[in-house]
Parts: C-alpha cells; sequence; structure tokens
C-alpha cells in the first residue's frame, strides 16, 4: 500500500471517530424548562460488553436519585467512545405545599354510681379548624372509644375498648363500698402530614372531665330492741339480681357477726331507758345504734 493510501486510510479513521463523539453527547432534560431530546448512538454488532462494575456510573446514578431531573439518563457506549460525562442543568427546588394536619374530637365525659354500676356518659364536640400557608387542619374521625380504671388499691386496668358511635357505658364489675376513678379516651390519628414526612400516629386521646364514685353499702341496719345479751336487728340487704332492697329481722350476740351481713355486733349497754348497740359496719367503721326515736 502507498503511503497516500496510508494517510487516507488514517484520515478516514479519525473522521469516523469524531463524528462518533459528537453523536454521542447527552443533554438532560431538567425541571427549570423544556431542554431537546437528544440522540442517542446505539453501537453496532462489534461494540464491547457492558463492564460487570463500574463505579463512574454508579456514582452518576446516587447523584441522580438525589437530584429533581426529570427522564431517563442514557449514557452512549460506542466501540471507540466508551463513557461521556453528560451535561446536567438543574432547575430550582420543588416548592413543598402546606402539610395536612389531622385533629380529633374533644371528649367530654361524666359518671354517677348506682348500687351495682358505674354509669359513664360523655359527648363529642367538633374541633375548630384553620387554614393557614403552612398548615391545613382537618377532622380526624374517631376509630374507637377507650375505658380505663383505677380502684381504690391504685390498681389502673383498661375497662372497655367500644364503637366511636357509643354514647353511653355502665361497668358492672364494681362491689359495694369500693371507690372507682374512670377516664374515658378517644382513638384516632393525630399529626401532620407533609408528604415526604409524616407524625400522623394512632394516639388514645384523654377526654375532659370527672368520674370519681364510690359504690354505696348493700346492707342497712337499725336496732329493734333487745337486752344486754342479745340484740334484735331490723336488716334491709339490695339484691342486685332483681334490683330491690328486701327486709328481714335477725338476732346477734355482742361479739358475734350480724347474719347475712358484713356488720359486727360488739356491745350492748343501756342509758336509762334506751338500748344502745355498739357496732362497726361493713367498712370497718364504729357507729352506734339506738332504740331511741328519731325527732
Amino acid at each position: 500500500m502507498s503511503k497516500n493510501a496510508e494517510r487516507w486510510w488514517l484520515a478516514s479513521a479519525w473522521a469516523l471517530i469524531a463524528a462518533c463523539g459528537v453523536s454521542g453527547v447527552l443533554r438532560i432534560q431538567s425541571r427549570s424548562g423544556a431542554v431537546p431530546e437528544p440522540a442517542f448512538f446505539e453501537a453496532g454488532a462489534n461494540r464491547p460488553p457492558k463492564p460487570a462494575s463500574d463505579p463512574t456510573r454508579k456514582a452518576w446514578d446516587r447523584f441522580h436519585r438525589s437530584q429533581d431531573v426529570i427522564g431517563p439518563i442514557r449514557v452512549p457506549v460506542t466501540p471507540y467512545v466508551g463513557y461521556l460525562i453528560p451535561e446536567i442543568i438543574l432547575g430550582p427546588s420543588r416548592p413543598e405545599g402546606p402539610g395536612i394536619q389531622f385533629i380529633l374530637p374533644r371528649l367530654i365525659y361524666s359518671g354517677k354510681a348506682g348500687m351495682d354500676r358505674v354509669t359513664l356518659t360523655w359527648s363529642l364536640e367538633e374541633p375548630k379548624l384553620t387554614t393557614t400557608k403552612e398548615v391545613i387542619q382537618k377532622r380526624a374521625g374517631p376509630r374507637a372509644l377507650v375505658i380505663h380504671r383505677q380502684t381504690e388499691l391504685g390498681e389502673f386496668e383498661p375497662v372497655a375498648v367500644l364503637d366511636p358511635t357509643a354514647k353511653s357505658f355502665e361497668d358492672r364489675g364494681v362491689e359495694p363500698n369500693h371507690s372507682y376513678r374512670y377516664w374515658v379516651l378517644v382513638r384516632g390519628e393525630e399529626g401532620v402530614d407533609r408528604g415526604r414526612v409524616s407524625t400522623v400516629r394512632t394516639v388514645d386521646q384523654e377526654g375532659v372531665g370527672e368520674a370519681e364514685v364510690r359504690i354505696p353499702s348493700w346492707h342497712r341496719v337499725a336496732l329493734k330492741g333487745g337486752d344486754r345479751e342479745h340484740a334484735i336487728l331490723a336488716v334491709d340487704s339490695y339484691n342486685p339480681q332483681v334490683d330491690r332492697w328486701e327486709s328481714r329481722t335477725v338476732l346477734a350476740a355482742p361479739g358475734q357477726k350480724i347474719p347475712g351481713t358484713g356488720w359486727t355486733l360488739e356491745g350492748m349497754r343501756f342509758d336509762r331507758s334506751t338500748l344502745w348497740a355498739e357496732v362497726r359496719d361493713d367498712r370497718q367503721e364504729k357507729r352506734d345504734l339506738s332504740t331511741k326515736k328519731k325527732e
């Protein structure tokens, strides 16, 4: 081959390399404006295989995931151009919209004691919602109502989880001569949702109110007569099965339990014509009973 032919082939090869490099220029369209879609060069059958691990491509993929870049990222590969570093055009960060704050309704409750139960009642008060540039407030619907109870011994325990449409609750698991304190809570979602960042969580929000009650005694005792050795007593006892008081007359001696009650007859004495009985009731409190008529 002559020198002129060799020079001609060499010049052609360099021209082909330059053409492939120009066609492989990559531009990335960003959010800031429209950029014409670039043409991508596809290599022929003699394209070299893709390397198994390429640190340059991995670094570029991490950068792409961390930026607001629109469109696919393709780096052309040709038999003559391995990789090209694309030109990056970044737009301004996308402004965040206002967050959505979920607010639970306000629960107001009260309670009262019966002979064998505690009745709790409540109502839900709708929250007052406001809207600002930063936060839009929305009502969060309650998912459940939760009842907690504390005994006079300090034991704290959940009693019931109710449907959010319930308006009252009766606690039948109480005993006479015991004190109880109750709390009513509303369960639902609360917090602020800002899309990428959310503090919304399910909480039990305590209501506003007071429900501290004492179940009364189920026995009433009166002295009808007797002497220093025996007492004749009228006993009224509450029967929870039929929800009424039942009366009977019993005989007791000093130092003995009064039948059918938690009371104890501790002593008898006369004061002139009046008979007195010293007793300890079912709360273990001392009392004096007499045959003297009450005015």
